[in-house]
């Protein structure tokens, strides 16, 4: 099926959503004397999409009278790098008074040495001269060193537990600081990359002189919303790792997929054509199309689904925004047509005027 738009058309019709969108978060914000930080907004952005169902619930327990100090929390757990800051802040802050503490360390067991050490010459001068070192003398003697002794060991094994301590603390930064940067590109649900990690990926197809020969694959869960409303977010998020796991199968470790929406999911196929990427697609489809996801307690089919797919490569596209439009505009062709289908974006090159040289046509398969 060939379907011709007008790009100028397109692309008006594309501008009008968006404005309305960040109007209408605008204008929420200003209704809840909400500053508009960067932070602010994507927090609230996300909180009006209504992609992340555990987001809402907790916006929605806020008190009438939001503060700065409510959406912190918040802004923390669920768009985090936005607090990569005071994270490195927290960390830096914690790291300087372990030194400080090991410092005091170090001094304190320099100090217990210098006096360990003054008891053993006082003692050793004592007994410089055995002619005046009487049983008793000795005896005393022996015993205060045994008492310095025991007392240094004591000093010593409350320093290796005060520094074997700090190690741990230490450690705990170090996995803090791993666990911030993981969860920053992490997908917490399906352990993919998140949209945040896809943007970074998708910013070097056009950084250099010449863009990277890549095809861009979107792909989407059909009738998601009819799971989760009949059989709940649980299983509609089971649902999810299921046709994540299924994508993945069918990708190269050269591949870069990331799950980059609610229900969403991309593949940046580098040096393969369309076609190629169409066939990967078609296969994920079909697998799809095929295997069920299990009750894992029973082992029995919960269900089947269909997945749809828009295709757009690099080479027709000028920057990481028109890829991911006319990629996700092939997918909305395919979910217009009932899904469970896969449609590649081409550009036509072929005619002689400037009409058609802004014309697009949609290259659709089942």
């Amino acid at each position: 099926m060939n379907i011709e738009t007008k790009k100028s058309g397109q692309q008006q019709r594309r501008a009008t959503p968006t404005a309305s969108a960040m109007a209408k978060i605008a204008g929420f914000m200003q209704r809840m004397n909400i500053e508009c930080t960067p932070a602010n907004f994507e927090l609230i952005f996300a909180v009006l999409s209504g992609e992340n169902d555990e987001l809402r619930k907790e916006f929605s327990q806020l008190s009438k009278n939001i503060t700065q100090q409510d959406l912190d929390p918040l802004i923390r757990k669920h768009i985090s790098h936005h607090m990569e800051d005071d994270i490195a802040s927290e960390s830096i802050e914690t790291v300087g008074d372990e030194l400080n503490e090991f410092i005091e360390l170090v001094q304190s067991e320099s100090n217990s040495l210098e006096k360990f050490d003054q008891v053993i010459k006082q003692q050793t001068q004592t007994l410089a001269d055995p002619k005046n070192v009487s049983p008793e003398k000795l005896k005393s003697t022996l015993s205060t060193i045994t008492a310095a002794t025991q007392q240094k060991m004591e000093e010593g094994k409350k320093v290796r537990e005060a520094v074997s301590a700090q190690a741990r603390r230490l450690d705990g930064v170090a996995q803090g600081l791993s666990d911030f940067k993981q969860q920053k590109f992490m997908d917490a649900l399906t352990g993919l990359p998140n949209r945040r990690a896809f943007n970074k990926e998708l910013l070097t197809i056009y950084k250099g002189e010449r863009a990277r020969n890549c095809s861009l694959l979107v792909i989407d869960i059909d009738a998601h919303t009819n799971i989760k409303e009949n059989l709940g977010s649980l299983i509609a998020d089971k649902f999810v790792v299921h046709i994540g796991a299924i994508i993945e199968q069918v990708c190269q470790d050269s591949d870069f997929l990331a799950r980059s929406g609610d229900t969403q999911f991309s593949v940046l196929f580098w040096n393969i054509n369309d076609q190629t990427a169409k066939s990967i697609a078609d296969k994920a489809k079909a697998i799809t199309a095929k295997t069920p996801l299990l009750n894992a307690s029973n082992g029995q089919p919960i269900g089947s689904v269909t997945i749809s797919g828009g295709i757009c490569g690099s080479n027709i596209a000028t920057s990481t925004g028109e890829l991911m439009s006319r990629a996700e505009a092939a997918l909305s062709m395919s979910k217009s047509k009932n899904g469970n289908q896969v449609t590649v974006f081409e550009e036509r090159r072929t005619g002689d005027t400037d009409l058609e040289r802004a014309s697009y046509s949609f290259y659709e398969a089942s």
